[in-house]
């Protein structure tokens, strides 16, 4: 026996089924997973930040935080910033002198249920002679041509060999009068002095050897040039903590020599500024004065007493944290009117043939 066709509530019920169906379909896969960093910095009340020691030496382990959405896992890697010729340079600052190098290997921090996560990160050293400077621990893979939209936030990195600023002369420098050789990027601890080279070898010509230079900040190497010397000398800066050579400069004996500022190292910005949700990171010099390498701008959160940064998100960001899932509440009163078309089907079909 054939069944009886249904009626005209029932071929009602199916078209309404079979109209809704792809409609569900296209709203429930419309909304793509949000990327990392949009959820990390999608909490209403917790900033989303990255957070490390303002000081790093090099070949240490120190720990990497971040905060924001709990039950978010973020990449992220540590980038230097090294002086490369700005005709090769592909993601360079706004000096155009800098280029960011990949150092290390990525790692990944996620998120608890307090939205605070950390991990454990271990730094290479550097090759030998290489200066260390400002560091950027960011997102692995993120555009570093604009640091306002990039989450993560700037370290200094020490190393044996210093970044040398100059002493504020050119190579024609006044005889028999105290000489500072401005470096920073120094390890903790380290104390240099200034040899100059004569027929004989090298000889210590400093007034500061016994004096050791603060971590990262700028230090004064105290020098002297001798009286009676004439035409070009040879000197070198020795780390005498290590004992090895770490610099080497022409000097000129002159009465009468032009001054020359230091040289000024790269400059660097704030990080995350235009990023929503996300807590901004600067860096301030030795000086106190942003643009410098120093210490960051955010006070790092504890892990056994949870400190999150200070800063809530913007109205903006609130905003689009609560329209985030537009097509959420369309597909779920969708796939409802679908549910109960079914339901209406089966039970005409089952009263027609009883």
């Amino acid at each position: 026996m054939s069944l009886p066709m249904p009626g005209p509530v029932a071929r009602g019920s199916v078209i309404a089924v079979v109209a809704l169906a792809p409609v569900l379909a296209v709203g429930s896969g419309a909304h793509a997973a949000p990327d990392p960093v949009t959820r990390l910095c999608s909490h209403a009340t917790i900033s989303c930040s990255v957070q490390v020691p303002s000081v790093w030496g090099e070949g240490e382990t120190h720990s990497v935080a971040v905060t924001g959405q709990p039950g978010t896992t973020l990449r992220l890697r540590v980038y230097r910033l090294v002086a490369v010729p700005a005709t090769t340079s592909a993601a360079k600052n706004s000096a155009g002198k800098h280029d960011f190098v990949a150092w290390g290997r990525p790692f990944t921090a996620r998120t608890d249920k307090r939205g605070y996560g950390e991990t454990d990160v271990a730094l290479p050293r550097l090759p030998a002679g290489t200066s260390g400077g400002p560091v950027l621990v960011a997102v692995d893979g993120a555009d570093l041509n604009d640091l306002t939209t990039v989450l993560g936030t700037w370290t200094t990195l020490t190393s044996r060999t210093p970044v040398v600023l100059g002493d504020g002369w050119g190579t024609h420098k006044p005889v028999g009068t105290d000489l500072a050789l401005q470096v920073e990027a120094v390890a903790e601890g380290t104390a240099f002095d200034v040899e100059i080279e004569d027929a004989t070898g090298w000889h210590p010509i400093g007034t500061t050897s016994t004096r050791e230079c603060v971590a990262a900040l700028r230090c004064d190497v105290g020098y002297r040039l001798p009286r009676g010397l004439a035409g070009r000398q040879h000197l070198r800066l020795v780390n005498l903590t290590t004992g090895t050579p770490v610099h080497t400069f022409v000097a000129v004996p002159d009465d009468a020599p032009t001054s020359a500022a230091p040289l000024a190292g790269p400059a660097v910005g704030p990080v995350s500024s235009a990023l929503p949700g996300a807590t901004a990171h600067g860096i301030a010099s030795a000086t106190g004065q942003a643009g410098g390498p120093g210490t960051t701008a955010v006070r790092r959160p504890r892990a056994a007493n949870l400190e999150l940064p200070e800063g809530a998100v913007t109205a903006e960001a609130t905003t689009q944290i609560r329209s985030a899932h537009p097509s959420a509440a369309v597909s779920g009163a969708l796939a409802a009117l679908v549910l109960s078309g079914v339901a209406a089907t089966a039970w005409m079909l089952r009263r027609r043939s009883a």
